[in-house]
């Protein structure tokens, strides 16, 4: 059954529900990947985790009705396309995943109303899957037979269904929606090429996975030979990310390179270096930081 609602209506239907979620361009980590592929280059800065608070998706799309066919959920906002010929950006989910309790339509982020930047007045949320998913300015949700058919789902935001050879062109027949992100974790200090006295060295970082919560991180300080279990902190859950720490004593001077690798509930470990793609996405290999111990 068709409906319409204001932001304000949104608000005062439904039940608030609160999420906290890493948001990640599916891209990030690109640039460590080879060969490259074109897009932007980023790192790992990809990224953020944040509170997100709104009307859980699926007691909306129930208020609504649903047909027994509807097996996909369309997406689309209100941007404009910049030119012409510029297709728009609609999304689709999955029935599953649109009707999981912790797909959103957020207002609120940390606590505060959205901004424009963020996609007020109302976004979606779908916790552990890449932001290309995240639709914002969110201005109609329709139930459908089908997955959208528009260029942001059949062409573009695209991974090979099997692993390919890098450098490789895959056909389009070959090729799946980038939904799910891979167990990652970053080290956040100390900063590539920084010193530190002799003594104590901390480790700090945080890693996720949009699969399943956290099992355990291990650090390596030996270049990947032996392994050793960081702290984590925080609470755990799919698409989440927690804090790790990892401390030990170096007392003499020279380079220390450490390595992080996460692993999830499910059994997901981070690869040493991830299978290649031509859209350069899920980069989830190894993070190693190196830095000098100075008296």
């Amino acid at each position: 059954t068709p409906l319409a609602f204001t932001a304000e209506e949104l608000r005062a239907s439904f039940p608030e529900v609160t999420v906290t979620a890493v948001l990640q361009c599916a891209g990030n980590g690109r640039s460590l990947h080879a060969p490259r592929v074109p897009g932007i280059q980023w790192d790992n800065g990809a990224m953020g985790q944040a509170t997100f608070t709104g009307a859980r998706l699926k007691d909306v799309l129930a208020k609504a009705v649903l047909d027994k066919d509807a097996a996909h959920v369309h997406f689309a906002g209100a941007d404009a396309p910049p030119k012409p010929t510029t297709p728009a950006f609609v999304r689709s989910l999955p029935i599953a995943r649109a009707l999981d309790p912790s797909t959103l339509i957020a207002y609120r982020m940390n606590g505060e109303d959205l901004t424009l930047a963020h996609g007020a007045p109302l976004r979606l949320v779908v916790p552990g899957w890449a932001g290309d998913h995240w639709v914002k300015w969110l201005v109609s949700v329709a139930p459908s037979k089908a997955e959208a058919t528009g260029f942001y789902m059949q062409t573009a935001y695209r991974m090979p269904v099997e692993a390919v050879q890098p450098g490789a062109s895959v056909p389009p027949e070959k090729m799946k929606p980038a939904t799910t992100f891979p167990v990652k974790s970053v080290i956040a200090k100390p900063a590539p090429g920084a010193s530190a006295p002799p003594g104590k060295q901390e480790i700090v970082g945080f890693a996720f996975s949009g699969d399943a919560p956290l099992a355990g991180v291990e650090v390596s300080i030996d270049g990947g030979k032996t392994f050793a279990p960081a702290k984590l902190e925080g609470e755990p859950g799919a698409g989440r990310a927690q804090i790790f720490r990892f401390a030990f004593d170096r007392a003499a001077p020279g380079e220390v390179v450490a390595i992080a690798r996460a692993t999830d509930k499910k059994g997901n470990t981070q690869p040493e270096s991830p299978a290649w793609n031509p859209s350069g996405y899920f980069w989830n290999g190894w993070h190693r930081v190196a830095w000098t111990v100075k008296p």
